[in-house]
């Protein structure tokens, strides 16, 4: 455990690979490129990297701006717009019910509770004016018959 945290706390900061890609071309110092790396990934990044680099290092200008837009705070992405599911108009719950019985007929060897079960679980997912009980969509079953 000791040694992870260990490992943990000294990893170097890391860029995006191109950057460190970048780095590792101009071969600059690791003391150098640990500090820009910290530069890069600070919040000042620009007003830093003016003032403490050195003039004696002939830094590319693509890598400091490279090293700028890393370091410069990009607005949140907004979420694309959800489009709302489309409004169905309710079906008055009479209606529906009777193409229900049409639509799904009473099986072979079906109970008329379980056919009523059945269809009051159709009738739980469909866009009806009023949701009956089983009890009701039971005696609706034996009254039209």
């Amino acid at each position: 455990m000791a040694k992870a945290i260990r490992q943990y706390n000294t990893r170097p900061f890391r860029l995006p690979p191109e950057l460190e890609q970048r780095l590792k071309a101009l071969a600059l110092p690791p003391d150098v490129v640990q500090r820009f790396r910290e530069l890069a990934l600070s919040p000042d990044a620009r007003r830093r990297l003016r003032l403490e680099i050195p003039v004696e290092w002939d830094i590319p200008p693509e890598l400091v701006q490279a090293a700028e837009e890393v370091a410069t705070p990009k607005p949140p992405a907004e979420p694309p717009p959800q489009e709302a599911p489309p409004v169905v108009a309710p079906i008055a719950t009479k209606d529906w019910f009777a193409a229900a019985r049409k639509d799904h007929p009473k099986r072979k060897g079906e109970s008329g509770d379980a056919w009523a079960k059945r269809l009051h679980g159709l009738m739980q997912g469909a866009p009806v004016t009023k949701l009956w009980s089983e009890g009701t969509c039971r005696r609706r079953l034996y009254r039209d018959n």
